[in-house]
């Protein structure tokens, strides 16, 4: 009976785009980027608002009867002024609006990184079925070529009507196994489309995954999560901003200015006195009177609040993000340990105790049952060791997120 041991499989799939350059799309075509990018463009245009004065404001007067004086009679007024908040406001409106400008950018990269990790995981999870197909194809095939051996024994009372239908339930299951992961593999694909900006459609399976290279130790990742990651310092960001606002707020005791120009129309006097029909012009000087002080308060008050709640968002994402790394760089290393452990220790010996069990099935001095079950552990053993895999690019995907290192050398497979 031909026999090819699981797990020595050559995989063959139609070619996958490496996975650097699924990353590219990502960042050229999400919905999610597209919009932020969008975003950060608006608030840049807000820049120039808050550092513009306010629109002049024209006026027009006219009275309902005419006004009799020396040097004629005046029909109205004309009149033109300017707004100009107190000392320092605009200065303060300009770079509280560029300090919300970078903050949108850190969080443009940190939801970057957040896509790109999700990216990273639906990959090895369409590679980790992609393979578990391919093994259970494999082994479907295996008992099929079983099922002919004993459908033979069985036609020449050499083997039970157990064996053979046990060996059929053992396919019927396989099978269904199949298919079922098969239609899952849709989902995974559309998902990913999502996160590419692509219509729904079928990607190829990943026929490996990037290396996962050696990391620095934890403290050195800590370190660098608390630098770099652009989450902590959007955060940063928003303090400033809070700042901002808070000297905003205290300038809200600075009055506001207001110069204008009033130009009123005169008509002639038919007593032709000096100066007849002279328009006069009018030069006007205002100012606001920041009175309302419990108002004042409670801007200063909402300003303060609003900055201890960033400082408590801060301590939040730094104790977030110290524990995200250390949950990954567990699963990290369980997975490698994992990864070990099937494929150096035990799949070796799986395959050995195969290999001696199916001899000594076809010298009958081995049951069939025996068999079976060799076959089974087989497989298990060979997708805990697929799985392990899978498992430790998504732990390793979740390092890059937490620390901000997108860009890995020598990723694609």
């Amino acid at each position: 009976m031909k026999y090819v041991l699981l797990g020595l499989l050559a995989v063959s799939w139609t070619k996958a785009q490496p996975l650097q350059t699924y990353l590219e799309e990502l960042r050229l075509n999400n919905p999610e980027l597209l919009a932020l990018e969008a975003r950060i463009q608006a608030q840049g245009e807000m820049v120039t608002v808050a550092k513009a004065l306010p629109d002049p404001q024209l006026g027009v007067a006219v009275n309902l009867e005419t006004v009799e004086t020396r040097v004629g009679p005046q029909y109205g007024r004309l009149s033109i002024s300017q707004m100009v908040p107190g000392f320092g406001k605009r200065a303060l409106r300009e770079a509280l609006a560029l300090k919300q400008q970078e903050t949108m950018k850190e969080e443009y990269q940190s939801a970057r990184l957040r896509l790109e990790s999700e990216f990273r995981k639906l990959f090895a999870d369409l590679y980790l079925l992609g393979q578990t197909i391919e093994i259970n194809r494999t082994h479907l095939e295996l008992l099929r070529e079983l099922e002919e051996v004993v459908t033979e024994r069985y036609v020449h009372s050499l083997a039970p009507y157990q064996d053979l239908t046990r060996i059929q339930i053992e396919i019927d299951k396989m099978q269904d196994r199949i298919l079922t992961q098969e239609r899952l593999a849709f989902p995974i694909m559309a998902k990913m489309c999502r996160l590419l900006g692509r219509a729904v459609l079928e990607l190829p399976f990943p026929t490996a995954l990037p290396p996962v290279p050696s990391l620095d130790d934890k403290e050195s990742l800590l370190q660098n999560s608390m630098r770099e990651n652009p989450s902590l310092r959007a955060t940063h960001h928003k303090q400033k901003a809070a700042d901002l606002q808070m000297d905003l707020a205290a300038k809200e005791r600075v009055p506001d200015f207001r110069f204008g120009i009033d130009y009123i129309p005169t008509g002639t006097s038919a007593m032709n006195p000096p100066d007849n029909g002279k328009d006069p012009i009018m030069v006007s000087v205002g100012v606001s009177l920041p009175i309302w002080r419990k108002k004042i308060r409670a801007q200063q008050g909402a300003a303060a609040f609003h900055r201890e709640a960033v400082d408590h968002e801060l301590n939040g994402t730094s104790l977030q993000i110290e524990s995200l790394l250390e949950q990954s760089l567990y699963e990290l290393d369980d997975a490698q340990r994992k990864m070990d452990l099937f494929g150096v220790q035990i799949l070796p010996k799986a395959r050995e105790s195969l290999e001696v069990i199916l001899t000594g099935f076809q010298n009958n001095t081995a049951s069939f049952l025996d068999l079976i079950q060799a076959e089974n552990a087989l497989l298990e053993f060979s997708l805990m060791e697929i799985e392990a895999q899978s498992r430790r690019y998504k732990a390793f995907a979740s390092v890059l997120a937490i620390t901000a290192a997108s860009e890995v050398p020598h990723e694609t497979p």
